[in-house]
């Protein structure tokens, strides 16, 4: 298994997004654009799962549990 890091473009879209979301709160739209062979699937996984993990005030920002 090897890691894979982020180029700049994708990193400063993942930090971008997740602090807008931070800011703002959910249900805002985000366009990323990437051009042909960017990376794009990595951008938007990175943003995915830093997502899941998002804490504002010690509660989770975007909670799957059922209700």
């Amino acid at each position: 298994m090897s890691m894979l890091f982020p180029r700049f473009h994708q990193w400063e879209a993942v930090t971008n997004i997740v602090a807008a979301v931070a800011e703002e709160g959910v249900g805002q739209r985000y366009l990323i654009e990437h051009s042909a062979g960017s990376g794009k699937t990595n951008t938007i996984a990175w943003t995915a799962h830093r997502l899941a993990r998002l804490h504002v005030d010690d509660e989770k920002v975007f909670d799957w549990t059922p209700r």
